[in-house]
């Protein structure tokens, strides 16, 4: 998996590329919120069409990017989830815990 970021000063979007289906992909995204959290950004987009499919590793470092984003005061929006990724969040019950939006301008059109 990759990651690429985008970001303005109060916005980070972080575009993830591939499938996150192991230890090593949620690493690399905690790796990563705990950089945009040092340039003092509390606001998190995690652009997800470029994945198609995600497992129990995957989420949990989902899970972790959020946790850690609330820990300081800020939060993670998840936009542009695919059908089977949202199919992912829906069994895990994780569609009631995060802010899931259909497109990366709609997400940052709430965090304004």
């Amino acid at each position: 998996m990759q990651i690429v970021q985008k970001e303005n000063k109060q916005i980070a979007v972080l575009s993830l590329i591939g499938d996150p289906l192991g230890e090593q992909d949620a690493q690399l995204l905690r790796s990563r919120i705990s950089q945009v959290i040092e340039q003092e950004i509390k606001h998190v987009v995690l652009d997800l069409t470029g994945v198609k499919h995600i497992n129990s590793a995957g989420l949990g470092g989902l899970i972790s990017a959020m946790c850690a984003m609330l820990r300081i005061g800020g939060a993670v929006f998840f936009a542009s989830a695919t059908m089977n990724v949202q199919g992912a969040f829906r069994i895990t019950h994780l569609d009631q815990v995060f802010n899931i939006y259909p497109s990366v301008e709609k997400a940052i059109g709430d965090f304004s």
